[in-house]
C-alpha cells in the first residue's frame, strides 16, 4: 500500500475538532452523503476557529466539515455564519 498525504491544513483542522470537545460533534469513517460540497471557508471565531473545510448542513444545522479523501470525514458542531469566512 502507498502512505497517504494528509494536507497540513487539514491536519491542523482535525487537531482543532478534537480538541474543543464540543457536542455533536461528527466523525465519520465514509464520507457522510447528506454533506453537499460548497464553499471552503475558514471559521474565524468560537472553538472551531482555525478550521478549514467545506460548508455543509448535517441534520439542519450548519457545519463545516473536513473531508480527507478516501479516509475520513469529520464536521464540526453547528456554526453561526458570522463565524465564518470565504476562501
Amino acid at each position: 500500500k502507498v502512505p497517504m498525504i494528509v494536507p497540513d491544513y487539514q491536519m491542523e483542522s482535525l487537531k482543532i475538532i478534537c480538541a474543543a470537545d464540543a457536542d455533536n460533534t461528527i466523525v465519520s469513517l465514509v464520507e457522510v452523503p447528506k454533506f453537499e460540497k460548497g464553499q471552503l471557508v475558514k471559521v474565524i471565531d468560537g472553538v472551531f476557529k482555525g478550521v478549514v473545510g467545506i460548508v455543509a448542513r448535517w441534520q439542519g444545522q450548519q457545519r463545516v466539515g473536513v473531508v480527507v479523501d478516501d479516509l475520513v470525514t469529520m464536521a464540526t458542531a453547528y456554526i453561526p455564519s458570522a463565524f465564518l469566512q470565504k476562501i
